[in-house]
């Protein structure tokens, strides 16, 4: 009896698979798709500003102090919900890859040093180390990063 309704399901499973594919779309939309604006309508500039800075840039820059050590690399940049810079995030403290923690810190803390492509703070490696260690967001309170 088992076989008999196993063999039932599946003769179902496949008439049907084969009923649906042989019905024919209707024939009320149309079969071209419209067609694209061939322009954009946008302020954006084409290339990157002597003044302005990638994400691609920021994210993995070394961090040093004024006393010219290593304090870290930054980890993330978080923007506002009005698209500026909140903070940077910060990883401190580690040796390849192994015991950093991340720190937040404001942007207005970082200065650009565009000469040697990385960041400077007015901040010594412990006082970093013991600074109040950064928490992401659990998935799904924020866009998630494409894989």
């Amino acid at each position: 009896m088992r076989t008999l309704m196993t063999t039932a399901a599946t003769v179902l499973m496949l008439t049907s698979g084969v009923a649906l594919a042989q019905t024919t779309p209707s024939t009320g939309s149309s079969a071209t798709p419209p067609a694209a604006s061939t322009s954009m309508k946008t302020t954006a500039p084409s290339v990157l500003g002597s003044t302005e800075l990638s994400a691609d840039s920021l994210i993995g820059a070394t961090v040093t102090n004024s006393a010219d050590e290593n304090v870290g690399d930054v980890d993330d940049v978080v923007l506002g919900a009005d698209g500026q810079v909140k903070y940077v995030v910060v990883s401190v403290g580690g040796f390849l890859g192994m015991g950093d923690r991340l720190v937040a810190m404001n942007w207005n803390e970082l200065k650009l040093d565009r000469a040697e492509n990385e960041f400077r703070v007015n901040h010594t490696k412990d006082q970093l180390k013991n600074a109040p260690e950064y928490k992401r967001e659990k998935a799904g309170a924020a866009m998630k990063p494409k894989q």
